[in-house]
């Protein structure tokens, strides 16, 4: 789906189906944890934390296991998950390809 259509659809919805809808979009993008690669997360993490100015957005919000979410925490990513066990240069590169989108 394009992004005009995407955004056509989040205006004709109501505020809380618009919500689900985003979000139902991102979990859709990242089948599992966008940082450790566990299957099925259940929440959404802002990339650049929104301690650091981050903002609500698609492209500053990834799937992520609770885990590496409360891990992460407000610090900064790149640094964070460079770190971590599960990093590899193929998960980096998909990330950030997400959030220069």
């Amino acid at each position: 789906m394009g992004e005009r259509q995407f955004l056509f659809e989040l205006q004709c919805l109501q505020k809380g189906g618009a919500k689900r809808k985003f979000r139902r979009d991102i979990f859709d993008s990242w089948a599992c944890c966008a940082y450790c690669g566990a299957d099925r997360p259940t929440t959404l993490d802002h990339v650049l934390a929104k301690a650091r100015g981050g903002l609500t957005v698609r492209n500053n919000l990834v799937a992520a296991c609770t885990m590496c979410n409360f891990k992460k925490g407000s610090l900064d990513f790149m640094e964070w998950f460079r770190a971590q066990g599960s990093w590899s240069v193929e998960k980096e590169l998909r990330l950030l390809a997400w959030i220069h989108q």
